[in-house]
């Protein structure tokens, strides 16, 4: 598989953060848990697992900042079940084992 080129990923992460009505708190957010996931886990991203470490990343932070944005993200992906929104969030918490809350004294 090969990288999508920037356009795409640009379009892929804006169709969320735009569907879901995410703030740009919720991005920095969610840049801090792809790389807590990167370190903690001892993956890197790839052609093949960018899309579900960026939305298990975006469904995390999310869940972090507003409650309603998984409804939302549900809707603006209707072809994904909840179970598998849940997976991914899991997907994050279990590898790096640490509370999911982020508090501005870091």
């Amino acid at each position: 598989a090969e990288w999508p080129l920037r356009p795409g990923i640009y379009k892929f992460i804006k169709t969320l953060f735009h569907s879901a009505r995410l703030s740009a708190e919720c991005a920095i957010i969610c840049l801090i848990y792809i790389e807590r996931l990167l370190f903690c886990a001892n993956i890197s991203l790839q052609p093949s697992n960018w899309k579900r470490i960026v939305l298990g990343a975006i469904l995390l932070a999310s869940k972090v900042c507003y409650a309603r944005a998984i409804k939302a993200l549900l809707r603006a992906l209707p072809h994904v079940r909840k179970c598998y929104m849940h997976c991914h969030i899991y997907f994050y918490v279990h590898p790096i084992m640490v509370q999911y809350m982020i508090f501005d004294t870091l």
